[in-house]
């Protein structure tokens, strides 16, 4: 009798966020560029312009994170805009200093062909697979549909990257990290997030 186990999965969630999209696309007017840059100056925009928002936020990310029995809450650490200009794309990356991020999709102009994609690097000896199952991918990309309205919520040290933009517009959306908020650890390894 064969068993298969999948241990140390990757979580990405999809949550429904269209009771957000208004108030974060009216905090979007007080956002500032550098020239040439895809994110906002302000990694703290929401905490000044609307911290009811950042608690409604939390709570959605609590509420996903629930069913892995988190001994604390995630708190909102740093937030900002994202902008992806017509025909540009944003590099593979991941975030540090967080445990959690997330990306909310609120910009009428995202349509079927923007995305983003969730990249595992290859081992070193790689046999070719043909599965199309997610659940059964040890490595690769596994693309997302940035669709409107919706958040998702993934390991902050994921790989992550934004493929290129081809409507006709600019593409805005929100990007979070989130941290412990409370004792976490035991023995020499304990620190308190507060």
């Amino acid at each position: 009798m064969n068993r298969r186990f999948n241990i140390f999965p990757t979580l990405v969630y999809c949550v429904d966020c269209m009771d957000l999209v208004d108030d974060v696309e009216s905090i979007l007017k007080y956002a500032k560029w550098e020239e040439g840059n895809n994110i906002s100056n302000d990694q703290k925009i929401l905490f000044k312009y609307n911290m009811g928002l950042v608690g409604r936020i939390e709570d959605k990310i609590n509420e996903c994170l629930s069913e892995i029995e988190y001994e604390v809450p995630f708190k909102m650490t740093t937030c900002w805009f994202n902008q992806v200009r017509v025909n540009y794309n944003v590099r593979e990356h991941y975030h540090t200093n967080s445990s959690w991020s997330s990306v909310l999709y609120f910009s009428k102009s995202v349509k079927d062909n923007s995305s983003i994609t969730f990249c595992k690097r290859n081992p070193s000896i790689n046999p070719l697979c043909n599965t199309k199952d997610i659940d059964m991918l040890m490595y690769g990309d596994v693309t997302f549909p940035a669709n409107y309205g919706e958040m998702l919520i993934f390991p902050s040290d994921l790989s992550h990257a934004v493929q290129t933009n081809t409507n006709k517009e600019t593409r805005y959306s929100m990007a979070m990290n989130f941290m412990p908020f409370g004792q976490c650890g035991m023995l020499d390894s304990f620190y308190d997030y507060r």
